[in-house]
């Protein structure tokens, strides 16, 4: 038997960090789903969540980060906001890889 090679290029991190996502906005509301993250890395991220979102939709991210240790910026936290395609939705949680468009800002 073979041993499964890990074909990701990018090297992921396990990290538990509190999330929103906000699928592509069509007519009416645009409720966010609360999912905290599983792990992320560069390229992507894995959300605790079934979200039920269909494979190849666009979504925007809002991820909160804990920034107490970085002594540089005043601010307690901030949040990354992306944008991204579901890869995929199922019982192990939400795949997203990220695209290109992404903004970091400071909050409360």
């Amino acid at each position: 038997m073979r041993d499964k090679k890990e074909k990701r290029r990018l090297q992921r991190f396990d990290l538990c960090l509190p999330a929103r996502i906000y699928p592509a906005k069509k007519e009416g509301a645009n409720e966010a789903i609360v999912a905290p993250t599983i792990n992320i890395c560069a390229g992507g991220v894995l959300l605790d969540s079934d979200t039920g979102l269909e494979t190849g939709s666009k979504v925007e991210l809002e991820i909160v980060l804990n920034l107490d240790e970085l002594e540089k910026l005043q601010e307690k936290k901030a949040q990354i906001k992306l944008s991204g395609v579901v890869l995929r939705s199922d019982a192990t949680g939400t795949a997203v890889a990220f695209d290109e468009n992404y903004e970091l800002e400071p909050i409360g």
